[in-house]
């Protein structure tokens, strides 16, 4: 062993590799934190800023100035976040992570206040289409909330063993977030990317997770494949020829037969500004590279059961005006008691209420039946009386009891003649 060698083995040099790569993980773990509280953030602003595409429905006028304030209080918390978890200085020159908190948790707490005053005002008010946008506002906020408390700690920053604590944070995150998740029926997925064999590994692990999977490896296979198929949800690569992540999310989400397609996009953990840039164009959520399997699963799993949920709600509604439609055909006089009968099939309060609007409107075109037969027997007898009106009129006339007289006196004569002969 040469002299090179022994220094290079030497335990402070040892010592120094490992501290070394110590702070390698420890700055991946950091620049983790800060990614997924960007993230969060994002997902706020881009909550605010699709309700106040609305601004014009006149339902929506008491909330506005309130959406304001929580649009600014989001554009601060992302300038807060991005300037406090630079991962540029964060090594060199650590936050104060005491006043970053506090920083962090003034614009979250007026969202939250702002957002909770909005759906107890919207209950007051009836407009209850909004409340759910609000609570959708309000639990952003505290997820965000809860990544600041779990995780901007000096025992969290200084962590012994990162890596570990990286992938476990992933997990932890998501099952805080949305439990521990069922695939209830198969999920057809699309996924593109232009990487063969990003393709094959994971389209092999989701169907291995019970998942139907249909590939495409750009953005122009991906638009023509999501057009003639129905996708639950969209695995989106950001970097990709032709037309990239960014292009294809744009077209699906410009697209009304598409938008409603969750998108989960495909990037590198540290691509920050990527990932801000998609949640912000309507991605549901990313997934780093490379694939953890307990977060592929997780990320997959909360994205495809929203869309479940989504889809139950539309349904809901369609069979609501359904209902609506029915009473409308009931005051028409052309509605048919098999209408309903998908609804009536439910088992919950939905299904009750067809239930009972068929007995209803059963009951009213019994009753409907019953007056038109009331209805024909007075013309009947009106009809009868007004014969009888007509006949006394024609009899009691002048010439009518003239005529009546003189059949008399005919009578009279000829029974006078009978007798004499």
């Amino acid at each position: 062993m040469n002299e090179s060698q022994d220094i290079s083995n030497s335990p402070d040099n040892l010592t120094r590799h490992k501290q070394a790569e110590l702070e390698k993980s420890r700055l991946r773990f950091r620049i983790a934190i800060s990614n997924e509280l960007r993230i969060s953030a994002a997902r706020i602003a881009h909550l605010c800023e699709t309700l106040l595409t609305f601004e014009d429905d006149p339902s929506l006028l008491f909330a506005i100035s309130d959406l304001h304030n929580i649009r600014d209080a989001s554009k601060h918390l992302q300038q807060q976040i991005r300037s406090g978890l630079n991962p540029q200085t964060m090594m060199t020159n650590p936050p104060d992570l005491g006043l970053l908190r506090h920083e962090l948790r003034n614009p979250l707490n007026q969202i939250i206040g702002y957002s909770e005053m909005l759906e107890e005002e919207a209950e007051d008010r009836g407009a209850l289409q909004w409340i759910e946008e609000f609570q959708r506002l309000q639990i952003a906020a505290n997820q965000t909330l809860l990544l600041i408390n779990d995780n901007l700690t000096q025992a969290r920053f200084d962590c012994v063993d990162p890596d570990t604590d990286l992938r476990a944070f992933g997990t932890n995150r998501l099952d805080r977030t949305t439990g521990k998740l069922e695939i209830k029926q198969p999920g057809n997925i699309l996924l593109v990317d232009d990487s063969a064999m990003n393709r094959d590994m994971l389209s092999r692990r989701l169907r291995r997770q019970g998942y139907n999977v249909q590939l495409a490896s750009d953005g122009l296979e991906a638009l023509e494949k999501a057009k003639k198929g129905i996708f639950d949800l969209i695995l989106l690569d950001i970097v990709m020829p032709e037309m990239d992540g960014y292009q294809t999310l744009e077209k699906l989400k410009s697209n009304p037969a598409l938008s409603d397609i969750p998108v989960l996009m495909i990037s590198a953990l540290d691509d920050t500004e990527s990932i801000v840039k998609c949640i912000e164009m309507g991605a549901v959520d990313y997934l780093p590279k490379p694939f953890d399997p307990v977060i592929l699963k997780a990320r997959i799993g909360s994205s495809l059961e929203k869309k479940r949920l989504r889809d139950q709600e539309v349904e809901y509604l369609r069979q609501v005006a359904k209902i609506t439609t029915a009473a409308a055909a009931v005051e028409n006089n052309n509605y048919r008691h098999e209408y309903l009968n998908e609804i009536a099939s439910r088992e919950d309060e939905l299904g009750q209420l067809a239930r009972v609007f068929q007995k209803m409107a059963h009951e009213i075109y019994a009753r409907e039946e019953r007056l038109r037969q009331l209805v024909e027997e007075l013309k009947i007898e009106v009809d009868e009386a007004k014969k009888a009106r007509q006949v006394a009129a024609i009899t009691e006339n002048d010439y009518f009891q003239k005529l009546k007289e003189r059949a008399q006196e005919l009578r009279e004569r000829n029974s006078r003649a009978i007798e004499e002969n």
